[in-house]
């Protein structure tokens, strides 16, 4: 469940990171990355909820079994 931890760790920063940096930092890597989060923090938080969920009914009922002929 390492993987569940990153996409929480995630979802923390694309909330946390663009309420702290407020004003530019005139570095433009940093600066370009809080706009990104800014813009794609709604599908970022739900992206990481539903892989969080995904995995968790994946860890609690175990794998689908595979479909014939899609192997």
């Amino acid at each position: 469940m390492k993987i569940a931890h990153v996409m929480i760790a995630y979802a923390v920063l694309a909330l946390i990171v663009p309420k702290i940096i407020t004003k530019p930092t005139k570095i433009d890597l940093i600066d370009n990355t809080v706009i990104y989060l800014e813009l794609t923090r709604s599908y970022i938080v739900n992206a990481a909820l539903f892989v969080g969920l995904v995995m968790w009914l994946v860890h609690k009922y175990g794998p689908v079994p595979s479909l014939v002929g899609l192997e």
